[in-house]
């Protein structure tokens, strides 16, 4: 069986009496529903021929302005480097 085409198998089998196997034939419906699924199927994944691929070019967003650069302020000027008092005559 190692170095046996599959036909010397098949001529095989029918000298023994077996009859080839055979193919379902398919519907024109049941192909036209495998179209229809697979052509759903390119739709869902994006998928692309290689004629519709070349045709896709990509763009870079705008640019933007440039954020307001941080300004740095002093340690002794922020209001939050201030010690707390607690002001018992407000």
């Amino acid at each position: 069986m190692g170095g046996e085409s599959i036909r010397n198998r098949e001529q095989e089998a029918l000298a023994f009496g077996f009859s080839p196997p055979k193919k379902p034939a398919r519907t024109v419906e049941d192909k036209a529903n495998a179209v229809a699924l697979a052509k759903a199927t390119r739709e869902a994944r994006h998928t692309m021929g290689k004629k519709e691929r070349p045709l896709i070019k990509g763009t870079l967003p705008a640019p933007t302005a440039p954020a307001e650069p941080a300004t740095h302020t002093p340690a002794g000027d922020s209001p939050a480097s201030q010690p707390v008092t607690s002001d018992a005559s407000a």
